[in-house]
C-alpha cells in the first residue's frame, strides 16, 4: 500500500499518481510478471477518473480487450461501506480458478486517490525468481508515502497566477455559475479562488482547455478571485 500528499490542493500535480504507480508496479515485481501477461484486471472504479489514471499509470490502453473489471465495477456494487475491493478479490479468485497459472491484478483506494493498494492473485506459485524475493515490502523497497513535499498552499492569494486545474459549477436549469479555480503564483506556491461569474467567461472556460491559462488572482471579503488575462 502507498499514500500520495494527503491534501490534493497540495499535490504536485493533478494529473498523475505515483502512489498508484509504485503499488502496482512493486506487486507486479514481486509476483514476477508484467501488466501485459496478466489475464484480468479489477482496477478500482469509484469515479470514471479512478480507472483512467490508473491505466496511464499501469501503462494500459483504455480500449484494452481485458476489460478493467471482473464483478461489474463498484458504481454497480452498492453505496459506502459496501466493501468492494473484497468482492474484487473474491471475483478474481473465482475467475482464476477456471484459468490454470493465469494471474490477475486488484487495485484499491481511498480518498481522493490519496491511499492505493495493488495486489496480484493468481492459481499458480510465483515463479521462482519472484520467489525468492521476501514477499513483504520494506520502507526502503516502497516508502508507504509520497516522496514529493506538498506545494505551500496561500490563503490570501494576490499577483500573476496560472490555472493548475480548474472546473465549472452550474446551476439546476443548467446555466454555469462558477468557476473554482486550483493556481499556482509565480513563486510556485498554491491559492484556491472563484473565478468572476460572467456567463460567457464561464462558457469559455468550459468550452476550452484553461489549464496553463495566466491571468491575476487578488483576495477581498475573504476570497480569492481569479481573472483571466
Amino acid at each position: 500500500a502507498t499514500e500520495e500528499i494527503w491534501f490534493p490542493t497540495q499535490r504536485t500535480s493533478f494529473h498523475e499518481s505515483p502512489a498508484l504507480r509504485r503499488a502496482a508496479s512493486e506487486a507486479l515485481a514481486r509476483a514476477g510478471t508484467t501488466q501485459g501477461e496478466l489475464e484480468a484486471l479489477d482496477l478500482y472504479s469509484c469515479f470514471p477518473v479512478a480507472v483512467e489514471m490508473a491505466c496511464d499509470m499501469l501503462g494500459l490502453s483504455e480500449e484494452d480487450p481485458r476489460g478493467f473489471t471482473v464483478t461489474g465495477g463498484l458504481p454497480y456494487a452498492g453505496g459506502p461501506g459496501n466493501n468492494y475491493t473484497l468482492h474484487a478479490v473474491a471475483a478474481m479468485a473465482e475467475r482464476l480458478r477456471e484459468l490454470p497459472g493465469r494471474q490477475g491484478l486488484v487495485t484499491g483506494n481511498g480518498w481522493y486517490l490519496t491511499k492505493h493498494s495493488a495486489a496480484v492473485l493468481a492459481s499458480a506459485p510465483r515463479r521462482e525468481a519472484a520467489a525468492k524475493e521476501p514477499f513483504a515490502p520494506t520502507s526502503e523497497s516502497l516508502p508507504p508515502k509520497s516522496a514529493a513535499q506538498p506545494v505551500e498552499l496561500v490563503e490570501a492569494a494576490f499577483g500573476p497566477a496560472t490555472v493548475d486545474t480548474y472546473t465549472v459549477t452550474y446551476d439546476r436549469e443548467g446555466a454555469p455559475e462558477r468557476g473554482i479555480v486550483v493556481g499556482h503564483l509565480e513563486d510556485g506556491r498554491r491559492f484556491l479562488a472563484h473565478t468572476p461569474g460572467e456567463r460567457a467567461l464561464l462558457e469559455d472556460f468550459a468550452a476550452s482547455e484553461g489549464v496553463g491559462r495566466k491571468g491575476t488572482v487578488s483576495h477581498k471579503d475573504g476570497k480569492n478571485l481569479f481573472a483571466p488575462a
